[in-house]
């Protein structure tokens, strides 16, 4: 039995027998005849065996030659033939692989799909080379609670050490996604691997903020280490409509009131599992003006623009910029609040904090009397100040 970790990802276990016969004149002229009837490739939680059939190779002349070995997993089957010799790989990948493999804890919680992979790995032991094709069938896959990607399918192409997805097209909702850019993977030491990968996305719809369908365009990069990566670009929203109803409490539109305010907060996008892997997030979001909707009912409509910065790293997190309000109405306990400005500032770079500064003016429903009454908000969420005014 041979148990062995192969990187802080990847871990062996096999057993087997080996016959060996070395001619004492020459000790590095050994021939070795060597079956594994049992052997288990972990990654993470997936794992791959030879399945009911041995795996056969022999070393002569000191040359390896593999006489017989199927990788097998749940939705994977892939034949390994070649060998080595001289220290140099020789070795073909032929089948299919089960896009499972992909899942780890704490980033991708969902994958599924295949790919057909056809590929050859020749050159140094110390350095082979990856080429050939990997065909992407039927995928989906997601990263933390981001949305996920669909129907991913295209040619994803392995030349020297680098994977290229120019060839590959996927879905969020009824929006097309093209990815392009490398993987550059290193095989002796898969953790200095790095990201160099592009992902464009027009009309996409997403449900964020929380209560919003958004649909948006995006322009986003993968790049950096595997363990280390910077998510970054820009996402440009076409519109975002607030699809609840509001409760009673008119001042709950603005985070005045209640518990916590989650509306706001990002997706969530773990930036460390137990491998160290870091995910780095810097993205920035721009709605145009009124492309922001709000509407309950007859008694509340408001539109908005405005830009964000959104940026992570671990467990922090910020988000920068303001949101106003161009025009809309608020009805409570029937009375009607007009809008005359309305903006919704991040401001603090330690935590996701709105500041408020709103000013409206309402008409109460007094028997006999007409007048107007001014209402100004302002201040954070946690310590709002509010002034009154009234006329005549």
């Amino acid at each position: 039995m041979t148990d062995r970790k192969i990187s802080s990802l990847v871990k062996a276990v096999v057993f087997g027998t080996a016959t060996v016969s070395v001619p004492l004149s020459d000790l590095e002229a050994m021939d070795l005849t060597a079956k594994i009837t049992k052997g288990t490739l972990s990654l993470y939680d997936y794992q791959l065996t030879n399945g009911d059939e041995p795996i056969e190779f022999t070393i002569k002349n000191k040359k390896m030659t593999i006489g017989r070995a199927h990788l097998k997993g749940e939705g994977t089957d892939i034949a390994i033939t070649g060998g080595f010799a001289d220290s140099k790989a020789d070795l073909k990948l032929d089948g299919t692989a089960s896009l499972d493999i992909l899942k780890s804890p704490g980033r991708v919680s969902f994958s599924t799909g295949t790919a057909k992979l056809q590929a050859t790995v020749k050159g140094p032991l110390d350095n082979p080379q990856l080429n050939g094709t990997a065909l992407i069938e039927k995928g989906e896959f997601r990263w933390g609670t981001l949305p996920s990607l669909m129907d991913i399918n295209g040619t994803m192409t392995f030349d020297g050490n680098g994977i290229n997805a120019d060839g590959l097209r996927a879905k969020i909702a009824t929006g097309e996604v093209v990815f392009g850019g490398n993987v550059l993977v290193d095989l002796e030491e898969f953790k200095r691997s790095t990201y160099d990968l592009t992902a464009t996305g027009r009309s996409m719809v997403v449900g964020y903020p929380e209560g919003f369908q958004s649909k948006i365009d995006a322009d986003l990069t993968l790049t950096g280490p595997i363990m280390t990566p910077t998510l970054g670009g820009t996402v440009n929203v076409i519109s975002a409509t607030y699809l609840k109803r509001f409760e009673t409490d008119a001042a709950a539109i603005f985070g005045l009131t209640g518990g916590p305010d989650t509306s706001l907060a990002p997706p969530v996008v773990q930036g460390q599992d137990e491998e160290g892997a870091t995910l780095t997030t810097d993205v920035h979001i721009v709605a145009p003006r009124s492309s922001l909707h709000i509407d309950s009912g007859s008694g509340t409509h408001l539109e908005g623009g405005g830009f964000l910065d959104y940026k992570a790293q671990g467990d922090r997190a910020s988000l920068l910029g303001r949101i106003e309000i161009d025009r809309g109405f608020v009805t409570w306990i029937s009375n009607k609040f007009v809008l005359q400005s309305a903006t919704i500032g991040f401001d603090d770079p330690a935590r996701i904090e709105p500041n408020f500064s709103v000013s409206a003016t309402v008409r109460p429903h007094a028997p006999g009397t007409t007048f107007d009454v001014g209402v100004n908000i302002s201040g954070p969420r946690s310590k709002h100040n509010l002034n009154l005014s009234a006329a005549p």
